[in-house]
């Protein structure tokens, strides 16, 4: 296999651990690899928190938006 099919399954495989095994990555960061596996693995699980932080930025907005809405409808600032 060469080593863009390997980065490239590693990157989906370590998305998926860090949504279900999160401390499990920890782990496996404190000893790295250099290899193009270990690499995506890494990626993999970095691209996960980034958009598990994307989706908080997003619900937060939509919660300080109805907030705003709603003290608009009370006559509040």
């Amino acid at each position: 296999m060469n080593s863009e099919k390997q980065y490239i399954q590693a990157f989906n495989k370590g998305y998926i651990l860090a949504e279900h095994e999160p401390y499990l990555v920890i782990a496996l960061s404190l000893n790295p690899i250099p290899n193009y596996y270990f690499e995506g693995l890494l990626a993999g699980s970095q691209q996960f928190r980034f958009d598990m932080e994307k989706e908080q930025l997003c619900d937060i907005e939509k919660l300080r938006n109805l907030s705003q809405s709603n003290n608009k409808e009370l006559g509040r600032k």
